[in-house]
């Protein structure tokens, strides 16, 4: 683990412009350095920020075509993902919405463009929706009408946590899984 890569990175990420030198800095990291590197810039969420930030000012170049490769394949891979959530959330918040449920969306694509203007840019896996405790049953009903699952059946656990048909909740068993 090479702190000064993590150091260079988070730089590049916490002011409001790439700074000039950028490409000297990270230009001084190896392919094994950057190799090394990735799986803390995965689950730290900032892969795909960083990247970003990086081919807005024109500095992608600095990073070995292996490196450079990863994170394009996972940028994609994140917006193919975020596509196919965007309408699962749709169907799910039409749903509630014909149901006249009273919900809230927390975090996610609530933020959106306030937080986050680019929610591909965020690493996301699933929808917190707040529901109210004397709607549970009823919206429980017309979530399981609908192909969704709880994981737990019992109306008693909290949180709620639902999945949509065979689709069930799991972390990634590997880093390249996140996205």
């Amino acid at each position: 683990m090479n702190y000064q890569l993590h150091w260079e990175i988070v730089r590049a990420l916490r002011i409001p412009d790439i700074p000039p030198d950028i490409g000297d800095r990270l230009c001084r990291f190896g392919l094994d350095e950057w190799m090394g590197g990735l799986p803390w810039l995965r689950r730290s969420g900032l892969e795909l920020p960083f990247w970003d930030r990086l081919k807005a000012s024109g500095a992608e170049q600095v990073l070995p075509p292996r490196v450079r490769s990863c994170i394009e394949r996972d940028a994609a891979h994140n917006r193919q993902r975020l596509a196919a959530m965007r309408e699962e959330f749709r169907f799910l918040i039409n749903l509630l919405d014909k149901s006249r449920h009273t919900y809230a969306v927390l975090k996610g694509f609530a933020l959106v463009p306030d937080y986050c203007p680019d929610p591909t840019l965020r690493n996301q896996y699933d929808f917190d929706v707040l529901v109210r405790v004397d709607d549970l049953p009823s919206t429980d009903a017309d979530l399981r009408s609908a192909g969704f699952i709880r994981k737990r059946a019992d109306l008693t656990s909290h949180p709620a946590v639902y999945y949509y048909g065979d689709r069930k909740p799991h972390l990634p068993s590997k880093l390249d899984g996140i996205f």
